[in-house]
């Protein structure tokens, strides 16, 4: 599968989609969901949890994508916000979505969240 990623690269990274990828975008879900759930924890651990988060987005990416060195430096001057968004978009096109699904899904999305605010 065919993955493009403009805030990296112009280039589309080729992602076979194998039992390594599939494991890797399931293990960078699970750390996510852990992530979340740090209600009861000291300072400290959030701050180690914080930056676990940041490390294992950016490596998901970069194992997936096969990014290289430039990209890899471009990844690492993003926002967070930005780089959530590519490690997400990447984890819905392993999974089988389509760019028009994930288009659809995001669209969808973003009109609840306006009819929310109204």
């Amino acid at each position: 599968m065919k993955i493009k990623e403009q805030l990296l690269s112009n280039r589309e990274h080729n992602v076979k989609v194998s039992n390594r990828i599939m494991r890797n975008t399931l293990k960078y879900q699970l750390s996510m969901a852990e992530a979340d759930d740090g209600d009861d924890k000291t300072v400290p651990e959030k701050l180690h949890m914080s930056l676990d988060t940041i490390s294992n987005t950016e490596q998901y990416i970069i194992d997936t994508l096969k990014l290289n060195k430039d990209e890899q430096d471009k990844l690492d001057d993003l926002s967070f916000d930005d780089t959530l968004r590519i490690a997400n978009h990447v984890v819905l096109r392993v999974q089988g979505l389509s760019e028009e699904d994930i288009e659809l899904a995001t669209k969808q999305s973003q009109s609840a969240d306006k009819s929310k605010e109204d």
